[in-house]
């Protein structure tokens, strides 16, 4: 095994595993919006999370072996979006389906979606959250993305941003209201000090 045989940094290893992961990705069949199609998805990726739960497992018995394999998914995923945009974007969806505790409402992930989707894909991702194929955001604090997003993104990446908000909490009034009331950066944004203008965008 590479980690085994050579003892370097993680991102050396996580950069190693990155192409175990694109090989496993080469055969999947997309469709016309570019996202993955193929029933084997969940196998390949099931392969990968095996040889890293072996990896964790040959290093460390002092490491919480569920956390770490979660956390050298998460990296290898977020390298895929550094160096293979294009796959990364086509199972953006099917890993927020099948691995929610991983991937949905967390920060590392949203940034990676934000900073490599395709604005053909938005259209797609905005319908699958409309029709609650699967979340990206879930229970995290929208109010520190949006800080985030505000002091370091450009205008697209905070554009898709919105939009993405929009598409998941839109059908839930509740949520909108507690979200436009509490929000602190809302507030800052404001044009005209009316709730009821901002309100009006994510409905």
């Amino acid at each position: 095994m590479y980690r085994l045989i050579i003892k370097k940094d993680e991102k050396v290893h996580a950069e190693g595993r990155l192409k175990l992961l694109v090989h496993c990705f080469r055969s999947l069949k997309l469709d016309k919006l570019g996202t993955v199609l193929t029933k084997d998805f969940k196998t390949l990726i099931n392969l990968y999370i095996e040889y890293i739960n072996y990896e964790v497992k040959c290093e460390d018995s002092q490491l919480n072996v569920e956390e770490e394999v979660n956390k050298r998914f998460l990296t290898g995923v977020q390298l895929l979006q550094q160096y293979e945009c294009n796959v990364f974007d086509s199972i953006v969806p099917k890993l927020l389906q099948n691995w929610p505790d991983i991937f949905v409402g967390k920060f590392e992930f949203i940034t990676s979606i934000i900073h490599g989707i395709n604005p053909m894909l938005i259209y797609k991702f905005e319908t699958d959250l409309r029709l609650g194929h699967y979340k990206v955001f879930g229970n995290i604090d929208l109010d520190y993305v949006l800080e985030h997003s505000l002091n370091c993104w450009g205008s697209f990446e905070q554009f898709y941003l919105f939009q993405l908000i929009k598409a998941e909490i839109g059908n839930n009034i509740e949520k909108i209201e507690e979200f436009i009331s509490s929000s602190l950066q809302l507030k800052v944004l404001e044009p005209i000090g009316n709730i009821k203008f901002i309100k009006c965008y994510y409905t």
